[in-house]
């Protein structure tokens, strides 16, 4: 919390000026985000066989009351894993994204700030084979 003091002027019809001082309690916000952290769901493994997906529900920041203008993501090996925003049983976009496995490998998931690209976070997925 910051206390931001305000001092109020006050003229009189006699030409008298009389201040009035005052306190107020006010959380700041709107700072720069500073972390990034990729979100998936509770017990969800980053190794992937070929062809299933993995399920990224967002991204948190902090901040938590820092001013949040979105991400973009990307994979670092398309070959290996692509990722895609998620939709809902009518079209519509979801929330999170959709990591889906393509070929045996490696990838980082990636997300960077929309206003600094200094800030990112990533999320390595392992591809396998399905078994034989």
């Amino acid at each position: 919390m910051q206390t931001i003091k305000k001092i109020f002027v006050f003229t009189a019809i006699c030409g008298i000026a009389m201040f009035f001082a005052c306190s107020e309690e006010k959380e700041e916000t709107g700072g720069k985000v500073t972390g990034l952290k990729i979100v998936i769901p509770p017990g969800s493994s980053t190794n992937v066989t070929v062809g299933n997906v993995l399920v990224i529900n967002g991204v948190t920041y902090t901040p938590a009351n820092a001013a949040f203008k979105g991400v973009a993501i990307e994979s670092s090996n398309t070959d290996v894993v692509t990722v895609a925003p998620r939709f809902t049983s009518t079209g519509e976009q979801g929330t999170g994204w959709s990591a889906t496995a393509v070929s045996a490998g490696t990838a980082d998931i990636i997300v960077t700030l929309n206003d600094d690209s200094s800030v990112t976070a990533s999320l390595t997925i392992t591809v396998t084979e399905p078994p034989k």
